[in-house]
């Protein structure tokens, strides 16, 4: 989608664009998620607690990213 709204001299620049936003999202994602595990196992007793809730953020991620991009798609066209 990207590379065909940009004209051929500048599609690399655009593919390098969205694939450093992909890979700064993906790290403070993985940075939020080890935060949240690491504050609710209960200093280490109950690490399956905590997975359970790096689990659930990361539903909550993908779930507001459907919604943004159900709402954005259609704008896109």
């Amino acid at each position: 989608m990207v590379s065909n709204s940009v004209s051929k001299d500048d599609q690399g620049v655009a593919s390098s664009a969205i694939s450093l936003i992909g890979n700064y999202s993906l790290s403070m994602g993985m940075a939020m998620a080890s935060n949240l595990e690491v504050k609710i196992n209960n200093n280490g007793m109950d690490k399956l607690h905590g997975y359970r809730g790096a689990f659930w953020l990361g539903c909550a991620f993908a779930s507001f990213a459907t919604v943004v991009t159900a709402i954005c798609s259609p704008k896109m066209k």
